[in-house]
């Protein structure tokens, strides 16, 4: 939205929607009859507000999920099918905490341990590779290049 269009003689905007550091929620300012439409997108669960339309200031009932429960990136593949995630058998390779990342920038991740997985079928011809959530969402990257380096063994037969 640009703000310059939205602006007041006051100095003020017709639309704010603010952090409130004191209660972790957030609160959509509505003035001069201004209105935000959230029944369409999914913009209102990043910020706590149900599907509706706001038509006059109002705070979010709970404390906002601007991550979007993105707190841990998975890397799975259809190579391999026995691992171990929250005590459940997945095709994870790779599992990346965001808690320390700076969000928009690049960043490259190195596990501590290395971890060899077997494939799920005795050649290789191709492998499959995404990027999920841990609710198992796969995750838009926006067109960004990503790559993943991987260490191949063979194991005696």
């Amino acid at each position: 939205m640009d703000q310059k269009k939205h602006k007041t003689a006051e100095g003020d905007y017709n639309m704010n929607i603010l952090f409130v550091l004191s209660s972790y929620k957030v609160v959509i300012e509505i003035n001069n009859n201004y209105q935000l439409d959230l029944r369409n997108t999914n913009f209102g669960e990043l910020i706590d507000f149900q599907q509706k339309l706001v038509s006059q200031t109002e705070y979010g009932s709970m404390l906002p999920n601007i991550t979007n429960s993105i707190d841990i990136i998975h890397i799975n593949t259809d190579a391999i099918s026995d691992s171990i995630v929250n005590g459940n058998n997945s095709n994870t390779l790779a599992v990346i905490p965001t808690d320390n990342l700076t969000h928009s920038y690049p960043f490259s991740y190195e596990p501590k341990r290395l971890l060899y997985s077997p494939v799920s079928s005795s050649s290789i011809s191709q492998m499959r590779f995404y990027i999920i959530d841990v609710l198992g969402r796969p995750i838009n990257l926006n067109g960004i290049d990503w790559y993943i380096t991987l260490i191949l063994r063979s194991t005696p037969m």
